[in-house]
């Protein structure tokens, strides 16, 4: 944390030098389109070597691009800024798309540099009136333009909100903070060098005041409007993660019961008296074509036509919300080789019970062998993940552990997303055998960004089964 607090406010200063120096050079002279040209050039190419040279932190990057175009709208001229928020947006979309430099985050990124030249330029001459932001006005707009862009980061991301999460959770501090300081120490800078700083509890001009008031009330109007949006897109995002969590354990749960019924692993007569664990509170149920249920917790009872026309209805293996025996449940079903359904459910209450983004944080060696231990000690069948060696930018460092059982309850990380996912399926197929496989996870350009990996480097991790 301190490190990564000395190089971001080592390059916000550089940044601040450079403007001040242009500013100097530009002082008293009448921008023509050549001056706006260069001025677009210079702080386009800012914003460039931001995207190039961030501060790493915790296997992310983090940058104050944004605060290019920002700066060269709000303190140079409305236009140059615009160009230089279009220069800094369209390379960054580019290297993302074709050099897989932060592919992840390529969207998010390049929209939010882009907007940033925009809303600068209708600032400076709509709210501004051509004048330069004051200082709490201008840290007010760097830390929201950031604020925006990490939004921008949920909404593309829609279908894997833990991944996103943990990248908004990992660069939102540092990013938003400085973009905000850095505005607001240039916006200091400028006004002093112009002689134009007043100190706010001085203001006598009335005209002042009065821009003042009237911004304090717009500033009020957008700040009460960001509030709602935030604490609306909140719950959606919370919401979002409930279903895909859930979801991700019926399907784990409906893999594992239908291979062990296909299998004939067990008596067909003792099947429903198997435990499959399925959540906290979630069951399955075995049902005939007529909806007669021939395993499960309601055994010999009969589900309702309402209900299995759905069941028709939806594409296998995939969820939906049904009236299962009176209770509103998450549902999905599964064709069988002999020609039943299979159907695993949890119930909307626990679905939507804990509506928290939660990603899982790294524990401590000794608390991840206290599990397996335990878990080798049960009649829990689990495989056991351990990061060997890494290269490059990686979700986990070498040491970090996790385990998983066979419907993919886990205990530990080894960095989420999608490499964890894959490091998941491929250990769970050892779950008894057994065995264990040094998996190599390559997340690097064309790769990364086929399955939607955000770090860029490789991984080897050893997967074991550690069941008794």
């Amino acid at each position: 944390m301190f490190l990564m607090i000395l190089k971001m406010s080592a390059v916000t200063a550089g940044h601040i030098f450079l403007t001040f120096y242009l500013w100097r050079f530009f002082k008293g002279k009448e921008i023509n389109w050549g001056h706006r040209m260069m001025i677009a050039a210079v702080f386009g190419g800012l914003a460039i070597l931001s995207t190039h040279f961030g501060v790493d932190y915790n296997d992310m990057l983090l940058n104050i691009r944004d605060l290019a175009p920002l700066t060269a709208g709000l303190f140079f001229d409305p236009v140059a800024g615009i160009f230089a928020g279009f220069i800094g947006g369209v390379e960054r979309y580019i290297v993302g798309t074709y050099f897989g430099i932060g592919s992840y985050t390529k969207v998010a990124c390049a929209l939010s540099t882009c907007l940033s030249g925009v809303i600068a330029a209708i600032l400076k001459l709509y709210i501004f009136n051509g004048k330069k932001p004051p200082l709490v006005f201008a840290y007010f707009i760097g830390s929201t333009m950031e604020v925006f862009h990490m939004y921008v980061v949920f909404i593309t991301h829609r279908d894997d909100m833990n991944m996103a999460y943990y990248v908004v959770k990992t660069c939102a501090p540092g990013m938003i903070i400085f973009t905000g300081i850095g505005l607001a120490v240039i916006s200091l800078i400028i006004s002093m060098d112009a002689g134009e700083w007043v100190d706010p509890k001085k203001y006598k001009d009335t005209k002042n005041m009065r821009i003042s008031q009237r911004f304090q009330i717009r500033l009020f109007a957008i700040s009460t409007v960001v509030l709602l949006l935030n604490l609306m897109m909140v719950h959606i995002l919370q919401t979002q993660v409930a279903l895909q969590k859930s979801s991700s354990v019926l399907s784990h749960a409906i893999t594992d019961i239908s291979e062990a019924y296909n299998q004939n692993l067990v008596k067909s007569n003792g099947f429903g008296e198997m435990s499959f664990s399925i959540g906290e509170r979630g069951a399955f149920e075995m049902f005939q074509t007529d909806g007669r249920v021939v395993f499960g917790v309601h055994r010999g009872r009969k589900l309702t036509r309402n209900f299995i026309l759905p069941c028709w209805d939806s594409e296998s293996e995939k969820s939906f919300f049904a009236e299962v025996f009176g209770t509103r449940s998450m549902c999905m079903t599964k064709r069988t080789d002999d020609g039943n359904t299979l159907l695993v459910y949890l119930s909307s209450e626990e679905v939507f019970a804990e509506r928290v983004i939660v990603r899982p944080q790294p524990e401590g060696t000794l608390s991840i062998y206290i599990e397996i231990s335990s878990l080798a000690e049960g009649t829990e069948p689990c495989a056991a993940i351990t990061v060997l060696a890494s290269e490059g930018s990686t979700p986990a460092k070498p040491g970090a552990m996790m385990t998983v059982n066979r419907i993919g309850a886990i205990h530990g990380t080894v960095g989420g997303g999608c490499s964890e996912a894959e490091l998941m399926t491929k250990a769970r197929r050892l779950i008894g055998t057994g065995g264990s496989n040094v998996i190599e996870i390559n997340m690097t350009n064309e790769v990364a960004e086929e399955n939607g990996m955000v770090c860029g480097g490789h991984m080897w991790a050893l997967a074991e089964d550690v069941t008794d």
